[in-house]
């Protein structure tokens, strides 16, 4: 695996990986996320690319791995989902990376993937929703290290798929209720913060996946603002 000067740039510098269903009101959610966030980049994936310009701290990335584009599109088949939701998950374990789901629908696209979702009301308050997007970048890096350990060692045949899969979902859940506890209990209002995971499908596969790093668990926080 290359690992070149850009993805690694890439990696310090991006706040979250966008994605969109293409909904009315996802454009006030783009402006928002504009206007709060000036300092750390957003990425787009490339599927999305005609769908979300680049301005400001949006930025087009491309795949850093020659072979992530073919894993995702055989991910995509196998779980028959579409492309651009596999591809948006793709990105954000490839460069650890949050979610930022610009409506409910959006975040309806991605649900078949979640471990868990967390549900509250989004708050309205800018403030209480930039520390919300903090709290996931932070969920994002404490979870990365584990649920990627956890993914090689089933690979190499120490833990069995089954209890891995458990073992995420109970991972997920209490990371989600310990971190958003602010919010209540996670069981009332919308979809808020949805752990997502492509390693479920993965492991139904007989293609070799360890050429791009698509196993960690990643947290996605819907920022509707419509």
């Amino acid at each position: 695996m290359f690992c070149n000067s850009a993805y690694i740039s890439l990696l310090k510098n991006l706040r979250g990986i966008i994605f969109g269903g293409a909904d009315e009101g996802e454009s006030e959610s783009i402006k928002w996320l504009l206007k709060h966030f000036r300092y750390r980049e957003l990425g787009v994936p490339p599927a999305l690319w005609d769908k979300i310009p680049q301005r400001g701290k949006i930025r087009h990335i491309e795949y850093p791995f020659p072979d992530c584009e073919q894993s995702i599109e055989v991910l995509s088949r196998s779980a028959n989902a579409n492309f651009s939701v596999v591809e948006s998950i793709g990105f954000s374990s490839i460069f650890a990376a949050p979610l930022l789901l610009l409506s409910q629908k959006s975040a309806e696209m991605v649900r078949k993937f979640a471990l868990y979702v967390f549900r509250a009301e989004i708050p309205e308050n800018d403030r209480d929703m930039k520390r919300n997007i903090r709290l996931c970048d932070y969920a994002m890096t404490d979870l990365y290290a584990r649920s990627v350990e956890q993914a090689n060692r089933v690979l190499l045949g120490e833990i069995k798929v089954e209890d891995a899969i458990i073992s995420r979902r109970t991972m997920a859940k209490e990371d989600g209720r310990k971190r958003f506890w602010r919010l209540g209990d996670g069981t009332q209002g919308k979809p808020f913060v949805l752990y997502l995971d492509l390693f479920p499908v993965i492991m139904k596969m007989d293609e070799d996946m360890k050429n791009c790093p698509l196993t960690a668990i990643v947290p996605a926080i819907c920022v509707q603002k419509s």
